[in-house]
């Protein structure tokens, strides 16, 4: 779970913008900065409550916690995937998390499979 400049533009946009739409932002807000700062662990506690809060309340949360595609986008697998595409612009959008995460597109989401790849 490295993440080097991809944890900044997901944190700064991705997470906020998912987050924000659920009132998840201010929580997002000080997790975002962890992962930017620590780039690791905060990282995908921030993906976990991104996905599970933001999509929660989108029905999006079934896909990607039934499809374990959350796993792959807070842990790994999808994360490599996830960060070499950019779909962090569909999580922002948490609508588009599924296809983020499906897709493993979720590049700046995840922004550590960018490091790890």
């Amino acid at each position: 779970m490295s993440v080097k400049g991809e944890s900044e533009e997901l944190s700064g946009s991705v997470e906020s913008k998912v987050l924000s739409g659920s009132g998840e932002s201010k929580v997002l807000s000080g997790s975002v900065e962890t992962a930017e700062l620590n780039g690791s662990r905060d990282r995908e506690e921030l993906s976990g409550i991104v996905q599970s809060e933001g999509l929660s309340g989108s029905s999006e949360s079934e896909e990607l916690d039934g499809s374990g595609k959350s796993e792959g986008l807070s842990v790994s697998g999808e994360s490599e995937e996830i960060s070499g595409k950019g779909e962090s612009e569909e999580l922002s959008v948490i609508g588009e998390n599924e296809e983020l995460s499906g897709s493993g597109e979720s590049e700046g989401l995840s922004g550590n499979g960018e490091v790890r790849s």
